[in-house]
């Protein structure tokens, strides 16, 4: 059975990110102050960093 290919340029792709997007949270400096206090930006940063990567190993490792 041959699967679908994908290419960045397929218009499914792109609807897929769309879609995807439009569920991504957006949060603006205050929230994300209150969210970790006592940390300056830099290491704000870091932590979303690394629970991003942590959630795209997640997704890798699933595929």
């Amino acid at each position: 059975m041959r699967t679908h290919e994908w290419s960045l340029t397929s218009p499914a792709l792109a609807e897929q990110l769309i879609e995807a997007v439009s569920h991504v949270r957006v949060r603006d400096l205050d929230t994300l102050r209150r969210h970790f206090p006592g940390l300056g930006p830099e290491e704000i940063a870091d932590h979303l960093v690394t629970g991003a990567v942590r959630g795209t190993e997640v997704v890798g490792a699933g595929v």
